[in-house]
C-alpha cells in the first residue's frame, strides 16, 4: 500500500517533537537574538493578556513571565514535546495548549497581544492562520509578528536549501508581502521593519493592530 503523504503542517510538527531535546541549546544565538528583537519592538505595560502563538520551548514566555509576573500568559503550539520543555521553565500560572494558528481553542476577542516568531514561513496558509489570530485579539490588540525577511538573499538560499533537503518549509516572504497579508487580513500596520542579527539572518518584525 503506497503510504499518505504527509502535510505540511504535519511534517513540521513531526521536526519539531524531534527537535525538542536539543532546540534551545542548538538555536541559542538566534532565539536570544530575535526574541530580544521582537520584545523591543512592542512595549508592554505588564498587565495584558498574552498568546504565544507557535510557542516552542517557552522561551518568549519565560522572559515575559521574569519580566512582567503579573502578565497573563498562554502558549499554543503544535509539538507536544516542545510544550513538554516549555512546561519546565514555566510557574503554572502560564497556560500551554496544543494547538496550531489556523484553529484556535479561544474566545473571539481574548488576548490584549498576540506574539508570533519565526513561524509564518512555516504556515500553508498564512490568510487563514492570521484571521484566526485577529479573531482571537481583542478590538484595539496588537499582533507582532517576527520571521526571516525575503528581501535578504541568505535566507531566500536557506529556505531553498531547506526545501532541496525535503524539509519543511512554506514560504519566506518580503516585507512587503508580508504587510499585504497583514492588511487583508484588516489589521492595521503601525511598524514594520526589516534587519540583520548576524551575517546570514534577515528578519523583519511587523506591528499591527486590530
Amino acid at each position: 500500500m503506497k503510504r499518505e503523504k504527509l502535510s505540511l503542517s504535519e511534517r513540521v510538527r513531526q521536526e519539531y517533537e524531534a527537535l525538542a531535546p536539543v532546540y534551545d541549546r542548538r538555536w541559542r544565538h538566534y532565539i536570544n537574538t530575535s526574541l530580544d528583537a521582537t520584545l523591543a519592538r512592542l512595549p508592554l505595560s505588564g498587565g495584558e493578556t498574552i498568546l504565544d502563538i507557535g510557542c516552542g520551548s517557552g522561551e518568549l514566555l519565560r522572559r515575559l513571565q521574569v519580566q512582567f509576573p503579573a502578565l497573563r500568559l498562554v502558549g499554543a503550539d503544535a509539538s507536544m514535546s516542545m510544550l513538554a520543555v516549555a512546561r519546565h521553565k514555566l510557574s503554572a500560572s502560564a497556560a500551554l495548549c496544543n494547538a496550531t494558528a489556523e484553529a484556535l481553542p479561544f474566545a473571539t476577542a481574548s488576548f490584549d497581544v498576540i506574539f508570533s516568531t519565526s513561524v509564518l514561513h512555516y504556515w500553508p496558509e498564512p490568510a487563514r492562520a492570521l484571521a484566526e489570530l485577529r479573531r482571537v485579539l481583542r478590538p484595539g490588540g496588537r499582533l507582532t509578528m517576527t520571521d526571516w525577511c525575503g528581501d535578504y538573499v541568505s535566507c531566500r538560499a536557506t529556505a531553498a536549501g531547506l526545501r532541496l533537503m525535503q524539509r519543511p518549509v512554506a514560504q519566506v516572504y518580503r516585507a512587503a508581502e508580508c504587510r499585504r497579508l497583514l492588511e487583508r487580513t484588516g489589521l492595521k500596520i503601525e511598524r514594520l521593519e526589516r534587519y540583520k542579527i548576524s551575517r546570514w539572518w534577515g528578519l523583519m518584525t511587523a506591528v499591527a493592530a486590530a
